[in-house]
């Protein structure tokens, strides 16, 4: 699975806690951005998965095999 994680302007170097980081133009760590995306997908995912079971659970529970 690929996740793209796209932010607008220009990134630039920075530092945060002493190690190197990619910074947004707005200051914001791209960590900050990545961690944002994969709880957006998570929630998602959730919203998925209650629709499905919802679908599912609406489903005859004994489906015809022969049309009479």
């Amino acid at each position: 699975m690929n996740l793209r994680i796209q932010t607008y302007g220009k990134q630039r170097k920075g530092t945060s806690s002493g190690s190197q980081l990619m910074n947004c133009e707005d200051g914001v760590p791209i960590f900050d951005v990545l961690e944002k995306g994969l709880q957006d997908l998570a929630d998602l995912c959730d919203v998925v998965t209650e629709k499905f079971t919802v679908a599912k659970d609406g489903f005859p529970k004994s489906v015809p095999t022969e049309i009479a």
